[in-house]
């Protein structure tokens, strides 16, 4: 089976490729940031923050996700995992 991609979605992957490597060296990030180093949909992440699991904070009025609470929640679902 082959999949032809669109060059717009191609694009976009290649956009969201170059935000997640350079969020992979912010501290504090913006939603698509954090979403595109989670490599998760924005929708995922605010149902994520919505239920407390990845905490935020406002920032002079903006939402910012710590990357180290993003980091502890990855190794938190691998510990999960392995158990």
């Amino acid at each position: 089976m082959t999949i032809k991609l669109k060059a717009e979605y191609l694009e976009d992957l290649e956009v969201k490729a170059k935000v997640a490597e350079l969020a992979a060296k912010l501290t504090s990030l913006k939603p698509y940031e954090a979403a595109c180093y989670m490599n998760i949909g924005e929708s995922t992440l605010w149902r994520l923050i919505a239920d407390g699991t990845i905490a935020s904070c406002k920032d002079n009025g903006n939402v910012r996700i710590l990357r180290s609470d993003i980091d502890a929640y990855w190794s938190n679902r691998r510990r999960s995992a392995r158990a």
